[in-house]
């Protein structure tokens, strides 16, 4: 299995979209908050969940968990050996 992602294309950012939005957590998580668009920007905001899947949208190095989805079972792959469990 592998996933593509090109930030440039509107296809795949509306599948980027449809995956974060199906995740059974708050997207908060996967943000990479060491970034500087994050930290001087967005910190102190409380966000929801569609806002923030825009800017993870519009700032594609703010994603900082890779996502791999298999049929109905899907990874956040914070280490990347978790990728690993879709093959079980």
């Amino acid at each position: 299995m592998k996933i593509y992602h090109n930030p440039n294309c509107n296809k795949s950012n509306k599948t980027l979209r449809l995956i974060l939005a199906n995740l059974k957590l708050h997207v908060i998580y996967i943000v990479r908050k060491t970034e500087l668009i994050w930290k001087e920007n967005y910190y102190y905001h409380k966000m929801k969940n569609k806002e923030i899947i825009e800017l993870i949208i519009n700032y594609p190095n703010l994603l900082g968990r890779t996502i791999v989805i298999n049929d109905n079972y899907g990874v956040i792959a914070r280490h990347p050996k978790r990728v690993l469990e879709l093959f079980d």
